[in-house]
């Protein structure tokens, strides 16, 4: 892999295309290769009509993406080409949508599924845990392609990995209630050249032991850019996270690694490191050729037990917090001079990025009898400024917002008692509303107050000065034992996506907090 990155341009965001994705070699991409076999049905859900004399000619196509997906043959190569229109609980799709292996699904690559929309989630029980709310779930060698996704469920997951290994590339993932995508399990999934906007917890979260390939991505205006927990052990590579609430969060013992990637003017921080995390942000013959700039309060901070380094990266060095040992630094070049006309120039050519370009397959044109009736979903590009599914990406210079200051007493006495309780089997309330620590503002905030709690976040300690330290930032917090440790008790939360918002707050005053599962 090293002798792969190397083969990368060494830096290429210094001409200042920062906003959108930026293509890259992809020879050390996996594709699914195409056969004489492959076969392609049609979907719209204007005209179609989910009959099985249907289907296979653009003017007589399906109705929904459910219907298509049962009429195909188990390991048979199929695209199932979509055409422009809105696919929900409305036009008959059942959730969630489930790809087989050898299945792509596709809509406008051109545009990253701009009027291709994608709207619903269903119950999907992960291998690897709880009952969740998904909208796309993936097979091995299955592939997305052009299309916007949106899950409005609460705690709404876009797609959900876990241990397979799909291919991800020019889509939209928006407005989900929780996260755009996770990756879980032994995943090695290819994600590439999407757009990850204003979702709820994560654009992306990465977990287990997944270690997918995520390249020339944009995730903006979510709480966490990316978060990596757990053993997850991705390669990160020219992808930009900007506006977020932070950029990108690792934490448990993930082994990232990260080039070339643009983390900037994100409202807090841009990377923030806790845990036993490891991730390489640049070594020995190996830049990081990171930029780091413009983020709130640190661009880089470590809050792990670990020292980092970073060697080769842009950055300013006063920007910067915890053990990090750097080399090779450069000044980060000026991202947001005459960024509008990078775009403009970029967008002007309208071209598809193919981030697989062994799947050789043409894009199809659709043409299709007018729609009798346009007022459900105007497709007229002109239109998707007023569409609630269309989110055009800010290239403006951001302003910073900088979170308010609490200031809480130490209480008085701050002494431990020598016989601690164990960790409550029932935790505290969590949640609760006089809870001084500030969780930034999600873009969904719809939560199921009767659920009960399934994250318990607690620090670490070793004194009774730095359960005092806990206490001033959460006064409601107690110390007790975890598997013999002395720990504080921060609270426990039904939504994962609160508890990360607890351990990123506590992680900026320089506490490494931990989220724990309480099994049901």
């Amino acid at each position: 892999m090293g002798k792969d990155r190397k083969m990368l341009p060494t830096f290429v965001f210094r001409k200042l295309t920062y906003l959108l994705p930026i293509t890259f070699g992809a020879s050390c991409l996996a594709v699914l290769p195409v056969t004489a076999q492959n076969v392609t049905l049609y979907v719209n859900p204007r005209i179609g009509s989910d009959r099985p004399e249907l289907g296979t000619n653009v003017a007589a196509p399906f109705k929904t993406i459910t219907y298509a997906l049962s009429r195909v043959k188990s390991n048979q190569p199929v695209i199932i080409q979509l055409a422009d229109g809105v696919y929900s609980d409305n036009t008959g799709e059942k959730f969630p949508i489930r790809l087989r292996p050898n299945v792509t699904l596709r809509g406008n690559e051109s545009n990253k599924g701009r009027d291709v929309v994608v709207v619903g989630g269903g119950a999907w029980r992960s291998p690897s845990g709880f009952p969740q709310n998904i909208a796309i779930a993936f097979s091995d060698r299955s592939e997305l392609r052009g299309v916007t996704i949106t899950n409005p469920q609460p705690r709404g997951y876009g797609f959900w990995i876990d241990s397979t290994s799909p291919a991800i590339a020019n889509n939209t993932f928006l407005d989900n209630k929780q996260d755009g995508g996770l990756v879980t399990g032994q995943s090695k999934a290819i994600i590439s050249a999407n757009q990850f906007f204003r979702n709820g917890t994560s654009g992306l979260a990465i977990e287990g032991n997944a270690s997918p390939d995520i390249r020339g991505n944009l995730f903006q205006q979510t709480t966490f850019g990316m978060s990596i927990r757990q053993n997850a052990a991705p390669q990160i590579t020219e992808n930009t996270f900007t506006q977020n609430q932070n950029g990108i969060l690792i934490q448990g013992n993930a082994q990232p690694v990260l080039r070339g990637n643009a983390i900037v003017n994100n409202r807090d921080y841009g990377l923030t490191i806790s845990g036993l995390a490891t991730p390489d942000l640049g070594k020995s013959n190996d830049d990081g050729n990171n930029n780091f700039q413009g983020n709130g309060t640190f661009d880089l901070q470590n809050v792990s037990r670990n020292a980092i380094a970073a060697l080769g990266n842009q950055l300013d060095v006063k920007r910067v917090k915890g053990n990090l040992q750097l080399s090779n630094t450069r000044q980060p070049v000026s991202l947001f001079a005459n960024i509008n006309q990078q775009l403009e120039q970029r967008v002007a050519t309208n071209q598809p990025t193919n981030f697989a370009p062994n799947l050789n397959v043409p894009p199809v044109q659709i043409s299709a009898p007018p729609q009798k009736n346009a007022s459900n979903f105007n497709l007229n590009v002109a239109s998707q400024a007023n569409s609630p599914f269309w989110y055009e990406p800010v290239t403006s210079v951001i302003v910073r917002i900088r979170p308010r200051q609490l200031n809480s007493p130490i209480p008085a006495n701050p002494e431990i008692n020598a016989s601690l309780p164990p960790v409550r089997s029932t935790p505290p309330a969590g949640e609760p509303i006089n809870q001084p620590i500030l969780i930034a503002p999600l873009a969904n905030t719809s939560l199921t107050p009767q659920a009960p709690p399934r994250y318990r976040v607690v620090v670490p300690v070793s004194s009774p000065q730095t359960v005092a330290q806990v206490r001033q930032i959460v006064p409601n917090s107690f110390a007790s034992r975890l598997n013999g440790n002395l720990v504080v008790q921060i609270g426990a939360y039904s939504d994962r996506r609160v508890a990360e918002g607890q351990v990123m707050r506590l992680s900026q005053k320089g506490l490494s907090a931990k989220i724990e599962a309480i099994k049901p």
